[in-house]
């Protein structure tokens, strides 16, 4: 028989295993059916850098509250930002995101970093954009937090070139073509 010290060894061995982090590797592939591959490929997909995530998007959510806001443009020009104008404060990498094709930043002091928002009667050099999501990811200069309403948005915008690089004097160019308007934001 073994002893009482090796079965409370062993006892004490399999506890620790079953409460550690175990690391699974698993076959996708022999996993999904094709039917099901097909919905995961229509499934819409959000990208945040170098992650991609997948999930469903509801056109008909129904937001928290709609607010009037004053909404301006900017670019990542250092002139209308910090020295780290591609970097806003939720860590994010804008000019990559816009090479990407994902303009959808905002800057904002009166919405928490992350929040999504949709402008339904927003209309950009003549097209009305009313399902485009956008989302808090920068902040604008403390002078504009004094002001309760409307709210103070600023929108990022970026042109690219030929070759898909960001276009400082093209953006600036559009962001300045574009001024302030003033509309309606739902928030999520």
């Amino acid at each position: 028989m073994l002893s009482q010290k090796v079965v409370a060894s062993l006892v004490a061995v399999v506890l620790i295993m079953s409460m550690s982090p175990h690391v699974v590797h698993a076959e996708t592939s022999t996993m999904i059916s094709p039917v099901m591959d097909r919905m995961i490929e229509s499934t819409p997909f959000v990208s945040f850098g170098s992650q991609t995530e997948r999930f469903p998007v509801s056109p008909d959510r129904v937001p928290r509250r709609v607010a009037n806001v004053r909404l301006s443009f900017y670019t990542s020009s250092i002139r209308e930002t910090d020295s780290t104008p591609c970097i806003p404060a939720d860590g994010s990498n804008l000019c990559l995101l816009a090479e990407q094709g994902v303009v959808d930043s905002l800057a904002t002091n009166r919405l928490a970093l992350g929040t999504t928002v949709r402008f339904p009667e927003l209309e950009i050099a003549g097209v009305v954009i009313p399902s485009k999501q956008f989302k808090v990811r920068d902040r604008m200069n403390d002078r504009y937090t004094q002001y309760s309403n409307p709210i103070f948005m600023d929108m990022y915008v970026a042109v690219l070139d030929e070759s898909g690089k960001i276009d400082l004097v093209a953006s600036r160019q559009f962001a300045k073509s574009l001024g302030v308007k003033y509309t309606k934001v739902e928030i999520f």
